[in-house]
């Protein structure tokens, strides 16, 4: 995920979802670490911010039709 500090004019409180982006999702913590790392040493000195976090993904209910 990304904090990205390029919308200056953006209130944080009012629209914070314009702040934060998905970059990509991964299915091991180690893949999720190493991915931060690279996108730092890509982004360095830039107003991004990135990090690593947990989700769970929630099976579809099957369809019925």
């Amino acid at each position: 995920m990304h904090i990205d500090g390029f919308h200056h004019d953006t209130d944080i409180m009012e629209e914070p979802e314009v702040l934060v982006t998905v970059k990509k999702v991964v299915w091991s913590r180690e893949v999720a670490e190493s991915e931060v790392e690279r996108l730092y040493r890509l982004k360095s000195g830039s107003e991004v911010i990135s990090f690593w976090t947990i989700a769970r993904e929630e099976e579809r209910a099957a369809q019925h039709s």
